[in-house]
C-alpha cells in the first residue's frame, strides 16, 4: 500500500508532477514494515528518507486502522519524517530506562555480574531487552 502526499513537484524525466512524499508499506514474510520515500528535485528520483522499526510499525499501523486522517495531515505537511524519528527516539529511551531499572533489581542479572559470569549477564540482558 502506497500513500501519496498532496504536495507536488515536477519530474522533468516524466515530465509531470509528482508527489513529493511517500509512505510505503513493505512486506517480508510475515514482517511488515513502512518507509518514507523523499522525490529529490536535483536527482529527479525517489530515495527513501526512512524506515520504520518495531515501534514505529505499530503505531503506524495504529494510525492507519484508527486515525488516517492523522498521518495523512503529516505526509501532506512533511512532517511524517520528523514525527517517526521522535516516536523511535522516545520509544528506544522507553526500552533503555526500564532495562536499566531491571538491572539494578533482577537478582540473578546483579549475581551474574557480581561474579563476573559474562556469559550469562549477557544473556539475562537481551532477555530483560526482549521483555521490554
Amino acid at each position: 500500500m502506497m500513500l501519496d502526499s498532496t504536495m507536488m513537484v515536477y519530474d522533468t524525466n516524466t515530465s509531470g508532477y509528482v508527489p513529493k512524499w511517500q509512505l510505503e508499506e513493505c512486506a517480508e514474510g510475515k514482517d511488515r514494515y513502512y518507509q518514507i520515500h523523499y522525490f529529490n528535485d536535483r536527482k529527479m528520483k525517489y530515495r527513501i528518507a526512512a524506515e520504520s522499526d518495531r515501534y514505529i510499525n505499530a503505531h503506524l499501523r495504529y494510525l492507519m486502522d484508527f486515525h488516517p486522517q492523522r498521518i495523512t495531515e503529516y505526509l501532506n505537511n512533511g512532517t511524517l519524517y520528523l514525527y517517526m524519528k521522535r516516536l523511535g527516539r522516545k520509544a528506544h529511551q522507553v526500552v533503555d530506562d526500564q532495562v536499566e531499572a531491571w538491572q539494578e533489581t533482577d537478582r540473578e542479572y546483579r549475581l551474574a555480574k557480581e561474579n563476573g559470569d559474562f556469559q550469562q549477564e549477557v544473556g539475562l540482558l537481551y532477555n530483560l531487552i526482549a521483555r521490554a
